[in-house]
């Protein structure tokens, strides 16, 4: 992506070395593990679902296509199912849904329609598990129970031992499998969405009916799983009645139940708002149900452990994880919910903590957990948790919101590296549903006028004019605080343009104005002048 102020050579060297270590992590080029010898590289590990996710994500964002399709068809070759179940130990049920969404991904970042097709039968089979879960869902339970339409199964693989009875955590047996996670459906939610649209495209080019006809069907689960997670959050959550700083505020619990008689999670007088841990939350940040005001309530919750009876912290400096550390793998989703719905300042405190305190220094390692007291031991080394700077670095430079399609430059900019006489900000090949683009933001500060001014150009492909994102086109320019919400006026081509926000720092580009023309001639020459 160019060289980016403000970190150094971070975004240049670290993101560059942690994508080398993910591929030198595997075995035989492409099968995938967890870690090394000694440490997480056990066979016992193999078949992680994280580390298939978390690769994959970050190598399509990070535009390491021939990497992340080989990881992509090294994992539907050998480690999912004739019947979509994973070769692993345990499922789950979120990251199964990611899946879904990482194959849409590859397909409309590449056009390989063909290599998915090669798959179909394997990826179908993975859908059809879940879609059956989601049956039982809603045959097991009324409408106007919060396990309706929530499917039931584990969302954290290290659960697999809660399955034997016996276990103090197996709650009688299979019964704890039961779970029924609103991070297990957002995840299919948006896995069935993505797919479900992509299998209807395919089809439809390739005459393949039967194709189509299964896109069809996950494209009408997908709203009802939705209205579903809607509908359960608002009979589960409740307000916050004991003393604290969350008193009087909203607790959303991490799911609606266990399956069985008397295992739904309505609310209790005076309940305790103590499903803080685990990867619950920011796998249900990554489904982009949530709204607005749900993450901030999740958030707030997490971050001060409202609680007492938290034994340990649930957020350490923005990022989740265990025994008051950082865990690696299970950020990618808070990342991302914080930035679907605008929490820039708080982004940008989950990436620099990660990017800190979470990578050894100089070497880029990744333990699983660790803790920013340098005197409290770390985990060993995981290949899942490598990848989380490359896809925020992405994230933070181009990111399209997952409702509306809105492509945004420059969402989460660190504010300093709009300075004036800093190094241009230079985005290049950068990889979209739309094709590729590049970007360049130069500020400057005429030394007579004082006049501050951004210079812009947005290189995109033609196939942005053919099919432009539904929800348009968004550059932000996040100068630095003293210009802050004084955006005056925009010229694009050299002809004024009105469609600016000064207080959203936004220059926007409806997809109708998105021609062949403007892309030629307009974007080319963005300039925003403060005052």
């Amino acid at each position: 992506y160019g060289v980016l102020p403000g970190y150094g050579q971070l975004p240049t060297h670290c993101e560059t070395l942690t994508l080398t270590r993910s591929m030198i992590s595997r075995d035989d080029t492409w099968h995938g593990r967890y870690g090394v010898l000694p440490g997480y590289g056990i066979s016992l590990q193999d078949g992680f679902e994280d580390t298939f996710t978390a690769t994959a994500t970050g190598a399509l964002e990070f535009g390491a296509i021939p990497y992340a399709k080989g990881v992509i068809d090294n994992w539907l070759r050998y480690y999912v199912r004739s019947n979509g179940m994973i070769s692993y130990r345990s499922e789950e049920l979120a990251q199964a849904g990611r899946m879904l969404t990482i194959f849409a991904m590859y397909v409309s970042m590449t056009g390989d329609a063909e290599f998915m097709l090669g798959h179909y039968t394997k990826v179908k089979a993975l859908a059809a598990w879940l879609v059956w879960r989601w049956q039982q869902s809603i045959t097991a339970f009324s409408s106007d129970d919060p396990r309706f339409g929530i499917p039931p199964g584990l969302d954290e693989g290290d659960g697999f031992i809660s399955i034997f009875a016996g276990h103090p955590g197996s709650h009688g047996g299979y019964a704890n499998q039961l779970n029924h996670m609103y991070s297990c459906a957002g995840g299919i939610y948006r896995g069935f969405a993505d797919i479900g649209e992509t299998w209807s495209a395919i089809g439809k080019a390739f005459g393949r009916a039967d194709v189509a006809a299964h896109g069809a069907q996950l494209l009408a689960i997908a709203p009802k799983l939705r209205a579903a997670i809607r509908a359960s959050i608002a009979k589960t959550s409740f307000t916050i009645t004991e003393p604290g700083v969350r008193q009087g505020k909203t607790c959303i619990p991490n799911g609606a139940g266990r399956s069985g008689a008397g295992g739904a999670n309505l609310p209790a007088e005076g309940a305790s708002c103590t499903d803080g841990g685990g990867r619950a939350y920011p796998e249900l940040f990554y489904s982009g149900v949530l709204t607005r005001d749900e993450v901030d309530d999740i958030y707030e919750t997490l971050t001060t452990s409202n609680n007492s009876k938290y034994v340990t912290r649930p957020m350490t400096l923005g990022c989740a994880g265990y025994n008051s550390k950082q865990v690696t793998f299970w950020a990618y989703g808070i990342a991302y919910g914080l930035l679907q719905h605008d929490m820039v300042e708080r982004f940008l405190l989950h990436y620099f903590s990660m990017s800190a305190h979470t990578y050894t220094r100089g070497t880029w390692t990744t333990p699983e957990a660790v803790s920013p007291d340098r005197d409290v031991g770390s985990t060993d080394y995981v290949a899942a948790g490598v990848m989380t700077a490359p896809t925020y670095l992405k994230w933070m430079l181009l990111f399209e919101e997952p409702d509306r399609r809105t492509l945004w430059l420059a969402k989460a900019l660190p504010r300093d590296w709009l300075a004036p006489g800093t190094d241009p900000i230079r985005v290049e090949n950068a990889t979209t549903r739309y094709g590729r683009l590049s970007y360049r933001l130069q500020a400057t500060l005429q030394p007579t006028s004082m006049v501050y001014t951004i210079q812009a150009t947005v290189v995109l492909p033609p196939s942005f004019a053919k099919s432009p994102p539904r929800g348009g086109l968004r550059l932000r320019l996040r100068a630095p605080v003293a210009h802050s919400g004084k955006l005056k006026s925009v010229t694009v081509g050299g002809a004024s343009w009105e469609a600016f926000d000064a207080m959203a720092e936004t220059v926007d580009f409806a997809p109708a104005t998105l021609t062949a023309d403007l892309i030629k001639t307009g974007l080319p020459d963005i300039k925003a002048t403060f005052g």
